[in-house]
């Protein structure tokens, strides 16, 4: 049978006619047809391979027709030629704006390509070729019905389609198409309103021999054709590219020829990115682009809005002939793939069952993209090679070193993201200002990194003024604006920065002559020129030596003064010698004995000759005095007496420390006033004359003329011996009511002595006499009571915590001489029994003679008791629920309190996993007691499963249906349960009316969907 329009209302550019001759597709084996019974139509020659198109004799059915032919012993196949229909829907003129560039990104792409030199076929029924939006791009039209190119229809469809494709743009004239720069190729396959199934392969096969690059066809049917689907395969081997429109059908059936393999599918969205209302939609659709309301070409120059998926169609053949003119060497399946891979993910991510890959975007198939600029190393007037790194972001490109004018200098091919570039360059003088860009092979450019030449070129070498330790600054000539530094070693002495003329005057300290003063220049790129060293001169004289004293007694001159110099003595006019000083600054010259008073002058002078001021030095006296002689001094004596040398000052030591002095009287007599010392004290007596020089030392001994001192410690009534101190070897006497004995005291006036343990109140006296037969008055001391109170009951205890403690109970005390005293007790310290430690108590009594008993008593207050948990019980929770694993629970303790916050919980739950699961709880308070409850949590399954696909639809009376086609059932545990789908109900397509279908799936935790559906026959 034959094509008709698959239009919605009125026809467009259609007139009522008789119905269509049927008509069938024979395929004959090698290129003989012999004698087929029916009219031949057509008869086409594809690869050694004849397909005819025969017209079904009047008064046979097609069926018994293809029936006949297939008896035939030289027909391969046969097949019934269906009629394809135009899918458009008519609208309004009024009816939206033109918002599909906007959607698909058309402005954007057009910045690198318009489909330039791509042939665009548009299989349909005709086109206006004299319209002045297309008729510049028309190349080979054809009317493949009347096999004419001259009897090509003014369609409205085929039109409105091919302005989509190719409208011209800056005409000043109607609208753009997707690629206005490409070449229309219109083919006519249809009679009036329909088309044949073998006019449309008839149609495919010139457009791909008469060289089009793509193929659009915005029509179709629901019948497949063998015979079709080899037209797409020689197109796909010829590597065309075929894209075909989805269908107005709100349907998910099978459309044609928009499911054959190596179709390009296309469903039509809105304006909104929404699908269309009309638009055919399931697994079949490969991508969608705007057909709603889309404005476009009509006949005789006018234009008008349509919508369907016969505009989606050819935005995305114009989409295509833009990346086909930007990559001439792209391949059909490359093509195929970055149109599907590029486009905007509509509905559900990834290929849905709305909008399949999405819908078309025609700047992300260009493969237009952001690229960062490169980055590039620093780049010097010494070197001739561009390095640096391509940024990790970039893809797959080439970089490009432009000159200061812009010009090309240097380019390296095929780099990647982070990947090093060297390109040879020539050399630059420093300043110069260069720039790099890297482009991929899509067209995309990053913007350019600019970057200027860095000077590397060393300053030339500085002159330098000679310099002195006598002058503050270093000068010369050096390399204009550079800053010159002055060093002595690696220290900085001092910069500056050069005159216009290249002067500079560097202000330093004084140096040292014979320091090496380093000089360099450093220009503004920081390049040190070669160092110059300059030798500071000597034009200072030495400072004056220091000389040591000389005295009468001495033969030499000695003492410091600048190394290597000479040191010259005169007295007067008479040189006594002369030395050279050590490098380490000392000298020593040998000279006769001078009389005291006697002047020299001492100078120096270095080898440039320069002569320090003189130093005059004095010859002192250094004859001591005689020994003086001394009177006897006691210890109760306060004056030194004797003689020695007249006006000399006399001195009086005691080890080193002096205790006296005077001066001598002019008949040598002497009295000198010091403080008593003890006996046996070795006095040292010594007389210094006018000059300092002092006598030789004269020991006096101090006599001893004192009684001994005598101290006893105290006598208790617990003393076994008596203690004490007098003067060393001195006889100590003990008398008591028993008896009377004598002790030596030892070498440091020790002693004791050895008695029964006495009574309070008893009386010893003591006498001491020293070995000088001095002797002390009576000492009479009396026994006193020492003995401290005893305290009973004072042990460590370990009590619980929250008891109560009784600190006195069980304790007492007594003492020898009070008796008892436990009133008297004292307890210092407290214990808190709510608070777990241990805590120091201390026990005190005290006796009348002030005897004191003390203890120390450690109580531990100890916690025994565990906190109580409250709360952890079992319970079930909802698959995929939030669940706070600590709401609900609390802990406390007896001491601590409440330590719901310190309650620890271990184990996982996964809420997304039906099945039982155990958490720990465990809390310890702050004695350590710790407790610890298993709970048991149960994830139950309440999600029921989704039943997706099952929806009321008419089909067509006596179509093939099967309920489960397209039918899916998903569960949130369980996965896909489309096996377990269970269908009640039958539908018979043999009989019009409407059938009630339920679906029903369960999932493993028992729960249920159904859902329940009408189809109609009709």
């Amino acid at each position: 049978m034959g094509v008709a329009f698959l239009a919605f209302g009125n026809p467009v550019s259609a007139n009522e006619s008789e119905p269509m001759p049927k008509r069938v597709i024979v395929q004959v084996k090698g290129t003989e047809t012999g004698d087929l019974n029916g009219e031949v139509i057509s008869s086409k020659q594809v690869k050694k391979q004849t397909t005819l198109t025969l017209e079904v004799p009047k008064g046979t059915s097609t069926a018994a027709f293809i029936k006949e032919l297939k008896q035939e012993e030289n027909v391969l196949r046969v097949e019934e030629d269906h009629l394809m229909k135009l899918t458009y829907t008519p609208s309004d003129i009024y009816y939206g704006y033109q918002t599909h560039h906007s959607n698909i990104q058309s402005e954007e792409s057009w910045e690198r390509s318009r489909g330039g030199n791509v042939i665009v076929a548009i299989l349909d029924n005709g086109i206006d070729v004299n319209h002045e939006d297309l008729k510049t791009n028309i190349v080979n039209p054809y009317d493949v019905v009347q096999d004419s190119p001259y009897t090509l229809s003014p369609g409205d469809h085929g039109t409105h389609v091919a302005g989509i494709v190719g409208s011209q743009m800056d005409n000043y004239y109607g609208g753009v198409g997707v690629a206005a720069g490409a070449f229309i190729m219109p083919i006519d396959v249809f009679e009036g309103t329909s088309a044949y199934t073998s006019d449309v392969i008839e149609g495919v096969y010139r457009a791909v021999d008469q060289g089009a690059d793509i193929i659009n066809m915005s029509l179709g049917n629901y019948y497949y054709s063998t015979l079709f689907q080899q037209a797409i395969y020689y197109a796909y081997a010829n590597d065309v590219l075929v894209i075909a429109a989805a269908g107005n059908d709100s349907s998910t059936s099978t459309h044609y020829p928009s499911s054959y393999e190596h179709v390009i599918s296309v469903g039509s969205t809105t304006s909104y990115d929404t699908l269309s209302s009309f638009s055919n939609y399931g697994w079949n659709v490969d991508v969608t682009a705007p057909g709603s309301s889309i404005l476009s070409t009509t006949p005789y120059n006018t234009y008008s809005y349509k919508s369907g998926t016969s505009m989606a169609s050819p935005v995305v053949a114009g989409v295509a002939a833009l990346v086909k003119a930007a990559e001439p060497n792209i391949s059909v399946d490359e093509l195929a793939e970055r149109l599907t891979s590029t486009a905007d993910d509509l509905g559900s991510p990834g290929r849905d069952y709305y909008y399949g890959y999405g819908r078309i975007n025609a700047k992300a198939a260009l493969m237009i993209y952001h690229v960062d600029p490169v980055q590039v190393d620093a780049f010097s007037d010494l070197s001739d090679v561009v390095t640096g790194t391509i940024p990790q972001n970039n893809g797959y490109g080439n970089v490009v070193v432009y000159g200061p004018s812009g010009e090309s200098i240097g380019l390296e091919e095929g780099l990647y993201g982070g990947d090093r570039f060297s390109i040879k360059t020539s050399r630059y003088p420093a300043g110069t200002t260069l720039s790099a860009i890297f482009y991929d092979r899509y067209g995309n450019y990053s913007e350019l990194t600019r970057f200027t030449v860095v000077d590397k070129t060393a300053p030339v070498k500085p002159s330098v003024n000679p310099v002195s330790d006598a002058v503050t600054t270093v000068s010369g000539k050096a390399e204009p604006a550079s800053t010159v530094t002055v060093k002595a070693g690696t220290t900085l002495l001092g910069q500056v920065t050069t005159s216009e003329d290249g002067t500079y005057t560097v202000t330093i300290g004084k140096q040292k002559a014979g320091t090496v003063l380093v000089i360099a220049s450093t220009d503004a790129a920081g390049n040190v020129s070669p160092i110059v060293e300059t030798t500071v001169m000597d034009k200072t004289a030495p400072v004056a030596p220091i000389v040591s004293e000389v005295t009468d007694q001495s033969l030499e001159v000695k003492g410091t003064a600048e190394a290597d110099t000479t040191i010259v003595v005169k007295v007067g006019a008479t040189e006594l010698g002369k030395a050279t000083v050590s490098k380490e600054g000392a000298f020593r010259l040998a000279i006769p004995k001078q009389a005291t008073n006697t002047r020299l002058r001492v100078t120096s002078i270095d080898r440039a000759g320069n002569v320090s001021p003189a130093v005059e030095v004095v010859v002192l006296d250094r004859t001591a005095p005689s020994i003086p002689t001394v009177q006897e001094v006691s210890d109760q004596m306060v004056t030194v007496s004797g003689t020695a040398e007249a006006n000399a000052r006399i001195q009086i030591k005691r080890g080193s420390n002096e205790i006296g002095t005077g001066t001598v009287q002019s008949n040598g007599t002497f009295q000198v006033s010091i403080v008593k010392q003890a006996a046996g004290t070795v006095l040292t007596v010594t007389a210094i004359d006018g000059a300092g020089n002092t006598s030789q030392p004269l020991s006096v001994l101090v006599t001893d003329k004192t009684a001994p001192a005598l101290q006893i410690d105290q006598i208790t009534n617990q003393s076994v011996t008596v203690r004490g101190v007098a003067e060393a070897r001195a006889i100590i006497e003990m008398t008591d009511v028993r008896q009377t004995v004598k002790v030596t005291a030892d070498e440091n006036g020790r002693f004791r002595f050895t008695i029964p343990a006495p009574k309070t109140g008893e009386t010893f006296s003591f006498v001491a006499s020293d070995v000088a037969g001095n002797q002390t008055d009576v000492l009479n001391m009396t026994v006193v009571d020492a003995t401290a109170p005893i305290l009973f009951g004072v042990s460590d205890v370990v009590v619980e915590a929250g008891l109560a403690f009784d600190m006195k109970r069980g304790v007492s005390a007594t003492d020898e001489t009070d008796g008892h005293l436990t009133a008297k007790v004292v307890i210092s310290g407290a214990v808190d029994v709510k608070k777990p430690g241990v805590y120091v108590l201390t026990y005190t009594v005290k006796d009348r003679a002030g005897n004191e008993g003390k203890m120390i008593r450690r109580v531990t207050v100890k916690d025994t008791v565990k906190p109580v948990l409250t709360g952890v019980k079992t319970k079930t929770i909802f698959w995929n629920s939030r669940f706070d694993a600590k709401k609900g629970i609390t802990a406390t303790d007896n001491i601590s309190g409440n330590l719901t916050k310190s309650i620890k919980v271990s184990g996982k739950i996964n809420v997304k996993k039906v099945g039982s699961y155990y958490l720990t709880y465990s809390v310890t308070d702050k004695s350590g007691n710790t407790t610890t409850a298993v709970r048991k949590i149960v994830v139950k399954d309440h999600v029921k499963p989704v039943i997706s696909g099952a929806k009321s639809k008419t089909i067509k009376f006596k179509s093939n249906f099967k309920p489960l086609t397209g039918v899916t059932a998903k569960d949130n545990v369980d996965g896909t349960l489309t096996k377990s789908i269970k269908v009640t109900g039958k539908v018979n397509t043999q009989r019009k009316g409407v059938y009630p279908l339920t679906y029903t799936v369960k999932d493993k935790a028992g729960n249920s969907t159904v859902v329940k559906v009408k189809i109609t026959v009709k």
